[in-house]
């Protein structure tokens, strides 16, 4: 929720809409989501919404609710670690088959991986 009254400089959280029902701009949800980070507001609710900026970044994350751990070499060629943003992607994406996909951000290709499966 960032509200009108939340101004650059901010802390925020940031969270997941898991059902895929917020809408752009809504003041309010209350679907099911996961809290993924906190940080500080880069840009404010006018900038994001009313100016319709298009790039940039629109919040700093400064604390991460999930780490991963180093897996420091062990089973490197069979396992490939990602973080929650990247998984939830997917799932919020809820590619079907047929479909064609342009992952923009893909490096090293986390999301790519997981929409595949």
């Amino acid at each position: 929720d960032v509200s009108e009254h939340l101004q650059t400089g901010s802390k925020v959280s940031v969270h997941v809409d898991i059902d895929q029902k917020c809408k752009r701009g809504e003041k309010s949800y209350d679907g099911s989501t996961i809290h993924i980070a906190n940080g500080i507001l880069k840009m404010t609710r006018f900038d994001i919404f009313k100016k319709m900026v298009t790039s940039g970044i629109a919040v700093e994350i400064t604390e991460r609710r999930i780490e991963l751990p180093s897996l420091n070499g062990v089973l490197e060629d069979q396992i490939f670690l990602q973080n929650l943003p990247s998984i939830v992607t997917s799932h919020v994406l809820n590619p079907q088959p047929g479909d064609h996909i342009l992952d923009m951000c893909s490096a090293p290709g986390g999301k790519t991986t997981h929409i595949a499966q």
